[in-house]
C-alpha cells in the first residue's frame, strides 16, 4: 500500500525563458519519494491541494526524476513543478499537496488548432505551413500533455538560419474544461489558422478566443462586453486606430458574484503568456516593486498577453482612515499600465469595493472599463441553479425557477451552498434510504439478488454509479432556513415572521404597504401595464403602540423581501463620522441584497429638523440620510420604511418627492379592530358564557393595539390569581374591568389632535 505523503512545491531547477509545453506537466520527484509512493517514472498522477482553509485544487501530470536526487526529506519533502503547470491549475508555491496515481487516461485530441505568434500577427511566409506539419506533430507527441493556450517552439528542417517558430494552441476538439489536458496521438489532426482557406478556422487570424458562459449563469451581458474587448485586442486591420493597443478593465461587485470565474475564463482565451500580480508577487511590505515592473515589461514583450490583478482593493486599497495602504504599489501599477498602452496586453483587475481602491488607480486613464458583476436577479438565480443541478440552463425547471424567486440577495456562492445543503437533505432523507434502484450485478458474488442477476442498491449510495435522489423543492425549502445570503451576514438583520392575519384592523395600512412592498415584485405585469409609479419611501406616523413596527415586519414577510431593521437610536455615536458611516453601510448592504426593505424605527432619533436634533454632528447625519435616499448612488430595488411617534420634529426635506413619497397615519384601532384583537388574544382561554365581547370592544375606545393586548393579558392573570386562591372559574367581565383600571390610556385627545394638525400642515405644504 502506498503512503499518504505531503509535499511542498518548488520551481524546477531549469526554468525556460519562454513557457513551453515540452516537459510542462512533468512533476519532479526525489528517487526515495518515488519509491515510497510506489510510482515509476512516467506514471500519470494527480496532485491534490491540502492547504488548510484554501480552495481545493487538482492537477494532472506525470512523474519525473528530479535533477537533484536528494530534493527534501521528512516534513520538508517537496516536488518541483513548472510555471506552466502552476498557472494551468492555479497552484502556488505556498500550497501543500498529496500525490496519487491517476486511474483515468488523458482525453485524446481529435483536432488541434494552432496559431503562430509573431508580435501578434501571422508571418509573411504563412503559405509554407504545410512544410512544418511533420515537425509540429513530432513536437506535440513529445510534449504528451496539451492545454489551451499552451505554446511550443519548432525549428524547420533545413532552415539555414535555424529560425525558431513559435505556436500557441487556440482550440482543441472535442471541447473540455479549459484546464483539462489532452494527449496528442497518431490519429490527432492539426490545423494552423490561416493555412487552409477551405477549412473554416475557429477564429480570424490574429484574434483571441472568445469566452463563453459555460458553467456561469446570469452574466451574459458582462461576457458580451468582455468578448468585445477581446475582439478589439486582436489588432484586426479593420479596427480604428483609437481602439488599438492595450485594454485595462476592472471587474467589481460583491463577493461570490463570479469575478474570479470570469478571470479564469479570460485567462484561457489563448494568450501567449498570463501574468498574475497578488500578495504572493508583491509581498506584504511593498518591497517587490521591481518584480511588478518586470511583469509589465515581460507582458509587453510577449504579445498577446494578460496581466491579472485579483482583489485590487485589498492589494492597493485604503486603510480605515482613508489613506493609501500601499501608495508605492498604486504608483507602480499606474506607471506599468501606462507603459503598455501601445502593446497587445489586457490588464484585468477585480475588486469588491471600488471605494476602497487608491484614488491613483481610479482615473479614467488607468482602468478604462469598469464592468459591474451584480448580485443576480431572479431569472439569473434560476439559471445558476439549473447549472448547479446539471440541467440545461435554457430549458424550464420548476424547482430552480421557484427557488430563484425566493432567494433575493443570494450570490452565486450562496446558491452553490444552498444547492449543497439541499442535496445533503435529499441524501439523508429517510425516504431516500428506503428507495432502491436496480443496477446490473457487478463482478463478484451476488448481493441482495433479484431476478436476472440484478441487485438492489440504495438510491442514496455515495459511491460508484448508483443513482442518487435529486434534491426536491422541499429539500431546498429546508436549506433556505440555514443558508443566508452573503450580503446580509455582516449587518444587523431581524428576520420578520409576522403575517397580516396576526394584525387586527389597519386595513388601509395593509393596502398601502401591499402597494409599495408586494405589488412591484409579485405583479410586475400590472405595474408595467398601467405604468404604476412605485414609491421609494413610506413614513408611518402615529401614537405609540399602534402596530407600526408590526406592519413593517408583516410587509417584509408577505413580500418575501430581505429586511434590514434599524433602531434609530442604535445608530447614534459620540464619535464624529461613525453614525454617517453606519448609515452608508446599511444602504450599501441593502443595495447588494436588493430587492430589500430598510426599516428605520424611531427615525426621529437621526432625522430631526436642523437645529432640533440631539445627535452629535446631526447636520452631517441628516445630510447623509438625504443623499442616500436621493439615490446619488443607485437605490434600485430598495424600499425605505420608517416609523415615528414625533413626525413634527422631522426635517421637512425628508418629505420631498423621491424620499418619503407617502405618509401614512397609523392610529388607534377602531371598535371592529379592537374586537379582533380580543378574539385573537383570548382564543383558547376559558371565557365566561355571559361575557359580551362586543360591549368590551365598545368600552375600550381610545386604547392602542398594544394596550388592548395588555388588557387581555391582565384579565387572564386576574383569573389565574383567583385559581391560586382556590376559586377556579372562567375569565369574566370583572377581570377585564380590573385590567382596564391598571392599563392607562396612553393616547390622549391632545395627542391625536397634534397628529391631525401636522397632517393638515403637510397637506397644505404639498398642495402649495
Amino acid at each position: 500500500m502506498t503512503q499518504q505523503l505531503q509535499f511542498g512545491l518548488r520551481p524546477t531547477q531549469q526554468r525556460p525563458t519562454e513557457p513551453t509545453l515540452e516537459g510542462a506537466f512533468r512533476i519532479h520527484f526525489a528517487p526515495n519519494d518515488l519509491k515510497s509512493l510506489g510510482l515509476q517514472q512516467g506514471d500519470l498522477i494527480r496532485l491534490v491541494s491540502v492547504t488548510e482553509g484554501g480552495t481545493s485544487k487538482m492537477g494532472l501530470g506525470s512523474t519525473f526524476l528530479a535533477a537533484t536526487p536528494n530534493a527534501g526529506s521528512g516534513a520538508k519533502r517537496y516536488v518541483q513543478v513548472t510555471d506552466t503547470f502552476k498557472e494551468t491549475y492555479g497552484f502556488t508555491l505556498e500550497d501543500r499537496v498529496t500525490v496519487r496515481k491517476a486511474l483515468d487516461t488523458l482525453q485524446q485530441a481529435r483536432m488541434v488548432y494552432l496559431k503562430e505568434v509573431v508580435q501578434g500577427a501571422l508571418p509573411a511566409d504563412a503559405e509554407r505551413y504545410e512544410e512544418l506539419e511533420d515537425i509540429i506533430r513530432h513536437t506535440l507527441r513529445k510534449a504528451r500533455f496539451l492545454v489551451l493556450g499552451g505554446a511550443f517552439d519548432v525549428v524547420p528542417y533545413g532552415d539555414k538560419k535555424t529560425r525558431k517558430r513559435r505556436f500557441i494552441i487556440e482550440k482543441i476538439e472535442p471541447p473540455l474544461d479549459a484546464s483539462q489536458p489532452y494527449e496528442f496521438t497518431a490519429k490527432s489532426k492539426v490545423q494552423i489558422v490561416g493555412s487552409n482557406p477551405v477549412v473554416a478556422a475557429p477564429t480570424a487570424p490574429g484574434s483571441l478566443l472568445p469566452i463563453n458562459s459555460d458553467g456561469i449563469g446570469g452574466l451574459h451581458e458582462q461576457i458580451r462586453q468582455l468578448n468585445e474587448i477581446l475582439d478589439e485586442l486582436s489588432n484586426s486591420p479593420r479596427l480604428p486606430p483609437i481602439l488599438r493597443g492595450s485594454r485595462s478593465i476592472m471587474l467589481h461587485g460583491p463577493a461570490g458574484t463570479g469575478k474570479s470565474m470570469l478571470l479564469q475564463k479570460l485567462k484561457a482565451a489563448g494568450w501567449r503568456r498570463v501574468f498574475e500580480i497578488g500578495k504572493a508577487t508583491y509581498g506584504h511590505a511593498g518591497q517587490n516593486q521591481s518584480a511588478v515592473r518586470k511583469i509589465f515589461e515581460d507582458a509587453a514583450a510577449s504579445p498577446p498577453s494578460m496581466i491579472v490583478i485579483d482583489r485590487l482593493d485589498s492589494l492597493a486599497g485604503k486603510d480605515e482612515h482613508g489613506n493609501p495602504a500601499n501608495p508605492g504599489l498604486a504608483q507602480v501599477l499606474e506607471t506599468g499600465i501606462e507603459s503598455v498602452k501601445e502593446s497587445q496586453v489586457l490588464i484585468a483587475a477585480s475588486a469588491q469595493n471600488l471605494g476602497r481602491i487608491d484614488g491613483t488607480l481610479r482615473s479614467s486613464d488607468t482602468f478604462e472599463d469598469e464592468i459591474e458583476i451584480p448580485v443576480p436577479y431572479a431569472k439569473a438565480r434560476a439559471e445558476i441553479l439549473r447549472i448547479l443541478r446539471g440541467k440545461d440552463p435554457s430549458l424550464p425547471d420548476t424547482v430552480s425557477d421557484t427557488i430563484g424567486e425566493r432567494t433575493h440577495g443570494y450570490v452565486g456562492k450562496d446558491l452553490k451552498s444552498l444547492h449543497r445543503h439541499a442535496q445533503r437533505n435529499a441524501y439523508h432523507c429517510p425516504a431516500a434510504q428506503d428507495d432502491f434502484v436496480h443496477v446490473k450485478q457487478a463482478d463478484g458474488p451476488p448481493v441482495d439478488e433479484a431476478e436476472d442477476g440484478v441487485k438492489k442498491t440504495p438510491i442514496s449510495a455515495p459511491f460508484g454509479h448508483e443513482s442518487v435522489r435529486e434534491a426536491s423543492l422541499d429539500d431546498f425549502e429546508q436549506a433556505l432556513r440555514t443558508v443566508r445570503p452573503t450580503a446580509m451576514k455582516e449587518v444587523f438583520l431581524e428576520p420578520p415572521k409576522v403575517r397580516w392575519a396576526e394584525i387586527a384592523g389597519s386595513e388601509h395600512v395593509k393596502q398601502a404597504l401591499f402597494e409599495v412592498a408586494e405589488l412591484p415584485y409579485k405583479r410586475p405585469d400590472i405595474v408595467a401595464y398601467v405604468r404604476w409609479q412605485t414609491s421609494r419611501g413610506l413614513l408611518m406616523y402615529g401614537p405609540p403602540g399602534c402596530s407600526k413596527t408590526l406592519c413593517a415586519r408583516a410587509a417584509a414577510t408577505e413580500s418575501d423581501l430581505n429586511f434590514f431593521a434599524v433602531q434609530g437610536a442604535e445608530l447614534t455615536s459620540m464619535w464624529v463620522g461613525e453614525t454617517e458611516r453606519a448609515l452608508r453601510e446599511i444602504f450599501r448592504k441593502a443595495r447588494a441584497a436588493s430587492p430589500s426593505i430598510i426599516f428605520f424605527d424611531e427615525i426621529d432619533a437621526i432625522a430631526a429638523a436642523r437645529g432640533r436634533g440631539a445627535v452629535p454632528n446631526g447636520l452631517n447625519v441628516l445630510t447623509t440620510l438625504l443623499n442616500e435616499m436621493d439615490g446619488i448612488e443607485t437605490k434600485e430595488g430598495v424600499l425605505v420604511l420608517a416609523a415615528t411617534n414625533k413626525p413634527e420634529i422631522l426635517d421637512a426635506a425628508l418629505m420631498r418627492p423621491g424620499r418619503f413619497d407617502a405618509m401614512l397615519y397609523v392610529g388607534p384601532p377602531n371598535q371592529e379592530a379592537r374586537r379582533q384583537i380580543i378574539d385573537m388574544q383570548m382564543e383558547g382561554r376559558p371565557l365566561a358564557e355571559d361575557l359580551d365581547l362586543d360591549d368590551l370592544a365598545r368600552v375600550t375606545e381610545g386604547y392602542s393595539g398594544a394596550e388592548m393586548v395588555e388588557i387581555c393579558s391582565e384579565a387572564a392573570k386576574g383569573a389565574g390569581r383567583d385559581c391560586l386562591r382556590g376559586c377556579w372559574g372562567t375569565i369574566g367581565r370583572e377581570h377585564f374591568d380590573m385590567a382596564m383600571k391598571h392599563v392607562v390610556r396612553g393616547i390622549t385627545p391632545e395627542m391625536q389632535e397634534r397628529y391631525q394638525r401636522w397632517s393638515k400642515e403637510r397637506s397644505a405644504v404639498t398642495r402649495s
